[in-house]
């Protein structure tokens, strides 16, 4: 359950292990404000430019210790390729997309190196978190002098839009890189990346395309029954949640969280469905095996290059910057597309470039912002979303002009759209008000249908046989879906949600385990139906057997906002048991 930061914890660190790029804040607990979050050291790549947010690329050695992240792994993984093939080192980039699409996710979920080696997906995770954990206390370190992992509150965030397992799946990655513990859950919290910026609206200060802070926070900030969506587009998830002031300043949630699969990388996919339109999809194939670190070099190229306002000139022409080795390709193999589109199109440019008009460019990105504007539009024409006014825009996608302006044109008529400066930082930022004051939002819209296992006596006819067994003589049904809380229900955070007592099947019991689970079917009856997702359980003791069955254990359900604790007690002992399932 999440709780407000302990008095001997000093400082709280947001780490926001992006899809595409990285980045930590920090902030000593006692300060408050916006002007107390600091930001990591600028991270500095190969041509010396400086960033706020680093790669989130992992470079590990055989034995799978840690090598680098960030531009430093890009930059050895170039110099060490030979190394990289024969499994000397091994790279990894984009593997957060492991969490967002495997609905399985577990401790022995594999995530596939650039040399194709499988290595668990909590092994990269963890050995990342842990790289900006020590990152970030080298940093405070140098401000305060000796501090360690023990004194911070870490927070983590993720998108509204995954799992319960794979949220519980960060908060084991998190234990594993050295923050907090299974003994010391609280020192974690998990945060969701859109409720993080709902914690920083009243701390923004400037706007793009705003006349200044002072009339967003006179007239948007400051009004209580406002409500707010937040549009969070990071590297691969679309996340929207929708939210209000309350009249005493907290915030509640008016509409479960929504998105899908919409982020920058599917605009990177077609780039890559370009190139194999343009000089063969085999060659591609080749090409990437034969040369993955200039294969890489080329697409933090266009990385960059679809995030800038050239793009938004018509006439202009896109230089993406190509590795010399492409060049030997491109030469040898011209398919009849490049032709096809002429020159005004695509043309290679003093045999270094390949030049992109700013329509083509454009289309490469039309089917995303299509879906994501479609999602949007269906979203607001919901009754219960009549009332939102202001959409904040945010997210590492955020940060390309031409999304910007194209959720502009299409909502600034009925909506006022809000663009944070820092849009791509707007999260870390955020999140690290949220470990400050996590009871900032005190009201949710539960999006799953939660419950736990239970049994009940047998009915025939009613129950299958196949679940019938047999305790201490009666005939009881298994596996039945005990319903603490249905998809849509609005509940209060940090309070107990939900209680349910159960009592002893077996006269000798001394150890009772609960299992808890999420189901997309708010109808669902039994443990096995489709849509049903185990998310932990809970171990209980009754020593107390001398009362024989009639012992009662009392399970409930808090919802910490982003993550949900189970707690079993045994009402005779007063024995308890907590989980994040």
């Amino acid at each position: 359950m999440a709780q407000q930061a302990s008095d001997d914890l000093r400082f709280v660190v947001a780490i926001d292990l992006g899809t595409t790029y990285s980045c930590y804040a920090f902030s000593p607990i006692k300060d408050q404000g916006r002007d107390s979050i600091f930001m990591n050291r600028d991270w500095t790549n190969d041509d010396g430019v400086r960033t706020s947010k680093t790669p989130t690329c992992l470079l590990l050695k055989s034995d799978l210790s840690f090598d680098s992240f960030g531009y430093e792994a890009v930059q050895k993984y170039t110099g060490h390729q030979d190394k990289c093939r024969k499994g000397g080192y091994l790279f990894f980039q984009h593997f957060k997309m492991a969490l967002h699409s495997d609905e399985t996710i577990n401790t022995e979920t594999t995530i596939k190196a650039s040399n194709g080696q499988l290595v668990k997906a909590k092994t990269v995770i963890a050995t990342s978190i842990n790289f900006l954990k020590k990152e970030a206390l080298k940093v405070i370190r140098t401000q305060t002098g000796d501090i360690s992992a023990n004194d911070i509150l870490w927070v983590l965030t993720v998108p509204a839009i995954w799992t319960p397992r794979a949220k519980q799946f960060m908060r084991e990655v998190a234990y594993e890189a050295g923050l907090g513990s299974p003994d010391n859950p609280n020192q974690v919290l998990i945060a969701l990346e859109p409720e993080a910026i709902f914690c920083l609206t009243k701390d923004m200060s400037t706007f793009k395309s705003e006349p200044g802070c002072i009339s967003v926070k006179r007239q948007v900030f400051s009004q209580p029954n406002t409500h707010f969506m937040v549009v969070d587009i990071g590297g691969t998830t679309l996340d929207v949640t929708v939210h209000a002031f309350k009249e005493d300043g907290a915030i509640k949630e008016i509409h479960k969280v929504t998105g899908s699969h919409y982020g920058g990388i599917y605009v990177n996919q077609r780039f890559e469905s370009l190139l194999e339109e343009l000089f063969g999809a085999q060659e591609l194939q080749t090409y990437r095996k034969q040369f993955p670190s200039h294969w890489l070099r080329l697409m933090s190229e266009f990385e960059s290059k679809k995030r800038g306002e050239r793009i938004l000139d018509d006439t202009a022409m896109i230089n993406i910057r190509l590795p010399r080795s492409f060049v030997r390709l491109v030469n040898q193999t011209r398919s009849p597309a490049m032709a096809r589109y002429g020159e005004k199109e695509v043309k290679l440019e003093d045999e270094e470039y390949l030049s992109l008009s700013s329509g083509m460019m454009k289309k490469l990105f039309t089917p995303v912002m299509e879906s994501i504007k479609k999602h949007l539009k269906t979203l607001l024409k919901k009754p219960q979303l009549s009332e939102v006014k202001t959409i904040f825009l945010v997210g590492g996608f955020a940060d390309s002009v031409l999304l910007q302006n194209e959720i502009e044109r299409e909502f600034s008529k009925g909506f006022r759209v809000l663009i944070p400066n820092c849009v791509s930082l707007a999260v870390v930022h955020g999140a690290v008000i949220f470990g400050k004051e996590p009871s900032k939002i005190t009201e949710i819209v539960v999006g799953t249908t939660y419950g736990a296992n239970c049994a009940r006596d047998f009915i025939p006819g009613v129950y299958p046989e196949e679940k019938k067994f047999s305790a201490d003589g009666i005939e009881k049904c298994g596996g039945l879906f005990n319903l603490f809380v249905k998809q849509n229900a609005v509940v209060r955070i940090r309070e107990k949600t939900v209680t349910s007592k159960y009592t002893l099947l077996r006269a000798t019991d001394t150890e009772i385990n609960f299992s808890f689970y999420a189901s997309t079917n708010p109808d669902a009856k039994y443990i096995t139906d489709p849509g049903m997702t185990k998310l932990g359980s809970v171990m209980d003791t009754s020593p107390d057997t001398w009362r024989g069955k009639d012992r009662e254990i009392e399970v409930s359900m808090y919802f910490g906002g982003t993550e949900i604790t189970a707690t079993a007690r045994d009402i005779s002992s007063g024995n308890v048991c907590s989980n994040h399932p």
